[in-house]
């Protein structure tokens, strides 16, 4: 339930989603202000302590990052557990994908969120061996996640 907005006393529940507090920037300027003016506030500690891992929040990637909004971004933009092929697995800090080396198979995974038009930028690390053939790309949400077929 979203709170009543009080321009005088602004109180928002530490435990309302993501979804919910964007509503709440909606319902009046003062709140607007106080949710996106502080990326560092009360609200978005509690809310980052909520929905990331402790194994993503000790990444270096979210480490880096300057702010609790920034954390959030940046693991809604992870990659996704149900939504990768079978030899795919992620791994509990959101971010590190592994693939399974299986012979004349390519595998992938999608992000939790996708992407319908602007532009966008990634940076990869490359851990470990490689294998044969190592590619990063990018597709619709309609291409299959797994291939049988020799490349």
């Amino acid at each position: 339930m979203i709170p009543s907005c009080q321009e005088s006393d602004l109180k928002i529940d530490g435990n309302l989603k993501l979804s919910e507090l964007r509503s709440c920037a909606l319902v009046c300027k003062h709140w607007y202000r106080c949710l996106h003016g502080d990326e560092n506030s009360e609200v978005w500690r509690s809310l980052c302590a909520r929905s990331l891992a402790e194994e993503a929040l000790r990444t270096d990637i979210l480490c880096n990052l300057p702010s609790y909004k920034a954390k959030i971004r940046a693991f809604q933009h992870a990659f996704s557990t149900n939504d990768c092929s079978r030899n795919v697995y992620i791994k509990k800090n959101g971010f590190t994908l592994h693939r399974n080396p299986i012979a004349q198979s390519t595998d992938g995974a999608r992000t939790k969120i996708g992407f319908s038009e602007g532009r966008h930028a990634w940076e990869v690390w490359w851990e470990g061996p490689l294998g044969t053939v190592a590619v990063i790309g990018i597709a619709t949400k309609r291409a299959p996640m797994q291939c049988q077929v020799p490349y």
